[in-house]
């Protein structure tokens, strides 16, 4: 199972994202010129049971987010990091 961010999983994030895109009128400006990028069929189509088998995961740590190290955001990232590892 593969873990991100926003839903529990990739494959929720990508149903979420087939839901959401597309023409808003509210938007049109943007909207409009984004709407040509929208694969036909949606994004569904590209995902693959084993899609990250055999990839890796780059992870900057080292101060990229300029926190101390002894500091509750380091502490969870490093929980989160080992966690993935």
């Amino acid at each position: 199972m593969t873990w991100s961010p926003i839903c529990r999983i990739v494959s929720d994030a990508v149903h979420v994202l087939d839901a959401i895109v597309g023409f808003d009128p509210r938007d049109s400006e943007a909207t409009k010129k984004a709407e040509k990028f929208i694969p036909e069929g949606g994004y569904k189509q590209f995902l693959k049971v084993d899609g990250l088998k055999g990839k890796r995961h780059g992870i900057l740590r080292h101060q990229f987010f300029g926190y101390d190290k002894g500091s509750i955001s380091n502490k969870t990232f490093e929980k989160h990091f080992e966690t993935m590892r």
